[in-house]
This record gives structure tokens, sequence and C-alpha cells, in this order.
């Protein structure tokens, strides 16, 4: 638990779109401070497109986690992104 602070997304061939989406001072415990995007069968479009990813955070994580990707945690899909704007997020 603890992933993605705005958005949780986990499982298989889902296809996921944002546009125009301003993803602003969101906190997760370990993983996507803002989003969280994890396909399991390695298939499922991700598409981004003039966003603002911004002032996003994972604090100090438990000890023997790691934590990762202060804006976004993406793996396993395929992505593709527009004119977006990352500015100071943060992972520990």
């Amino acid at each position: 638990g603890g992933n993605g602070g705005a958005i949780y997304i986990d499982g298989t061939s889902q296809s996921v779109s944002f546009c125009g989406v301003r993803f602003s001072e969101n906190q997760a415990n370990v993983a996507g401070g803002a989003v969280f995007r994890v396909s399991n069968d390695h298939k499922g479009p991700l598409s981004i497109d003039r966003c603002i990813v911004e002032h996003n955070r994972i604090p100090e994580p438990k000890q023997g986690e790691q934590s990762v990707g202060g804006g976004m945690f993406l793996m396993g899909v395929q992505v593709t992104m527009r004119s977006c704007s990352f500015v100071a997020n943060e992972a520990n």
C-alpha cells in the first residue's frame, strides 16, 4: 500500500490517458508521488498530453524500503508523452 498519491492503476491490458491534468502537491509512501501505473502483462498504452506534474513527493521511506518516482512511477507500459512539465518532484 501507499503508492500513487493521486492515482493508482495496477492490472493488465488497460488503456489510460491523461490530458490537461495538473498533478500537484500529492504524496505517497513508497512509489509514485502523484501517479502509480503498472501493467502486469506489459500491455496497455499510457498517453500523457499537456500535463503538469509538480511538487509531488515521497517522504522518508521506512527502514529497508526505497522510495521511487517522486512524480510518477510507470512500469510495464508503453508511454506516449507530449508537452508535459515535471517540476520539483521528490523521492528520498
